[in-house]
């Protein structure tokens, strides 16, 4: 009885056109069960807009104006017998021709007949049918003007004779038949519009979204969906992954899951948020069920060892029992071992490099694990076993200086790696290079070759095309100073001033420079510019005061002395007692 009441109300309401009784159509009862009031609500559950949705499938997929959705943090749907409905998710957006669709918590769903566009339409009866603060409107008397074919050619956009008045935006123009043919928009040039149906039928969600889609998505806030095909949907849970918060992450991996429950990558994927909330178990028990749905096991292995090794490596603590050194090291032993068989047998010689650079990312794997548990002399038999074979590059090579350097090897053969690391250039450095460059550098300087040093500087200025910091001039200076090289050194701390004037660092070396040099004029200048900056400095106030004493102005000369040793420079008093007696 309730049912038959409701009906009778409905159809009621639907003899109401601008005040005027009109005849309802036959097929009218039945195109309301796929017909939906739709509302939806601010942050603060504050009723926001009011529209209408139309069902598409039979597993809840509604789709609706982008207007009503814009904004909103949740919604409701209200069908025809008054049954509430949460929206779940937004499946996909648009707000060129302001369509959303999205799934409410009814699977099962009766959908709207939708008409063909492929006829021309022209002088077509048609009916606009929606809600109205609540209650079913049906609007007759209408006809298609003309249609022109919009979306690349796939959808319809109608022109209408009959001007509607805003309450019609986003009702359903239906046919005589009860087919939807469209979506009533906002009247241009006192002419109302429809835009297909089908097209908000078609929307999906993309990984890779145009303008369109993300301008309409970043506007609503109420939890979205993924793609339809796994292979997008990763894509998108990867760019998610450097956007999303954890919880917006951990929301779109579960749905992932849940959607392609054979795929392996899922769990994987999962297992990151899951120990950033220390919950070892659950991640533990993805990565299983990961390595037993994952086709390729050696690859398997190998990022199973790569997500233990991240834990271990970045959150040490807690610690979890099922995660050790040796357990991550026994995955990679096992990647391995599959991984060299299936370059073996693999004869196609493009997938057999391929599958090579997995071998060889792996190997390296294993040596970073091996230096990273303190075992240094391991990763350096993995290095040095590269180095003597098909897998040794100009990395291999400065990993083994570095790993030579935490064995506490000596200087000489830190340096021979790096000489035979930069040896693999065999024409000219490229400007990768320059990391490379740099750690010679830094080995002749702690080896006191300042000169050998100086050259790798300005090989290291070079490679970047002098766009050097004023620290890098800094630090060549200091060596030039060290190799006797005066002019040199002198030229690079004036760059480094220049780079950066308000270091008093700076200032007093240049000063200091200056002194050794005999330019006491200029020795004087960068010494006050130093003080000007920082009252603080004692360098700044001895080396003053030794040029006033070359000078001859030994009344400012004492009082700069006395400054520095006030300051707790203890060579100040010597001085005094050598010149100013």
């Amino acid at each position: 009885m309730k049912k038959l009441f409701m009906t009778i109300a409905l159809m009621a309401v639907a003899m109401i056109v601008y005040g005027q009784e009109a005849p309802a159509p036959k097929w009218l009862s039945k195109a309301q069960k796929s017909i939906v009031s739709v509302i939806t609500y601010d942050k603060n559950r504050e009723k926001l807009h009011e529209g209408c949705g139309f069902v598409v499938s039979t597993d809840g997929a509604v789709i609706s104006t982008y207007n009503t959705f814009k904004e909103a943090y949740s919604g409701v749907v209200v069908d025809a017998s008054g049954n509430k409905y949460d929206v779940e998710r937004i499946l996909g957006a648009d707000d060129l021709y302001g369509l959303v669709r999205f799934r409410i918590s009814n699977k099962k769903t009766t959908p709207v007949t939708f008409a063909s566009a492929t006829a021309s339409n022209r002088g077509m009866d048609v009916l606009a049918i929606g809600y109205t603060k609540g209650k079913v409107n049906v609007v007759p008397k209408a006809a298609i003007e003309k249609k022109d074919m919009v979306g690349d050619g796939k959808y319809a956009y109608y022109t209408i004779t009959t001007e509607f008045d805003g309450k019609q935006e986003g009702h359903g123009l239906f046919n005589t038949k009860g087919e939807l043919l469209g979506i009533i928009l906002s009247s241009v040039d006192k002419k109302s519009g429809a835009i297909d149906g089908t097209m908000g039928r078609d929307l999906t969600l993309e990984a890779l979204q145009n303008r369109s889609q993300s301008m309409a998505f970043n506007k609503i806030y109420i939890k979205k969906g993924i793609p339809e095909t796994p292979e997008e949907a990763l894509v998108y849970l990867y760019l998610k992954s450097r956007s999303a918060d954890n919880d917006e992450y951990m929301d779109l991996v579960n749905l992932f899951i849940e959607t392609f429950p054979e795929n392996a990558e899922g769990y994987l994927r999962r297992a990151t948020p899951l120990i950033d909330l220390h919950r070892f178990d659950d991640a533990e028990r993805d990565l299983q069920t990961y390595l037993r749905l994952v086709a390729d096991k050696g690859q398997g292995h190998a990022s199973v060892a790569k997500t233990i090794y991240s834990k271990l490596l970045y959150m040490p603590e807690p610690a979890y029992d099922k995660w050790t050194y040796p357990i991550a090291l026994d995955h990679v032993e096992q990647a391995l071992t599959l991984m060299k068989e299936d370059v073996d047998k693999e004869p196609k010689a493009e997938l057999k490099e391929m599958k090579k650079a997995t071998l060889y990312e792996t190997i390296l794997l294993k040596a970073q694990m091996l230096s990273s548990s303190g075992d240094h002399r391991g990763s350096l038999a993995i290095y040095d076993e590269m180095n003597a074979g098909e897998y040794k590059g100009p990395g291999t090579y400065y990993a083994a200086s570095m790993e030579h350097q935490l064995a506490g090897d000596t200087i000489d053969v830190q340096i021979e790696m790096m000489d035979s690391c930069l040896a693999q250039f065999p024409d000219s450095l490229p400007p990768d290079a320059a990391t490379f460059v740099m750690r010679r550098a830094k080995l002749y300087t702690t080896a006191g070759q300042y000169r050998k040093a100086v050259a790798d500087y300005n090989t290291f200025y070079e490679l970047n095309k002098g766009q050097v910091s004023s620290a890098f001039y800094y630090d060549r200076s200091q060596l030039e100073l060290q190799g006797r090289m005066y002019q040199q050194a002198l030229d690079d701390i004036t760059k480094a001033v220049e780079q950066t004037p308000e270091s008093p660092l700076y200032l007093v070396e240049k000063s200091a420079m200056h002194l050794r040099v005999n330019q006491l004029d200029e020795c004087i200048s960068a010494a006050e510019k130093c003080i000007a900056l920082s009252q603080e400095y004692p360098d700044a106030y001895r080396i003053l005061g030794y040029a006033q004493i070359q000078k001859g102005d030994k009344v400012s000369a004492r009082r700069n002395l006395e400054k520095a040793k006030e300051l707790g420079d203890e060579s100040a008093q010597e001085i005094m007692d050598k010149f100013l007696k």
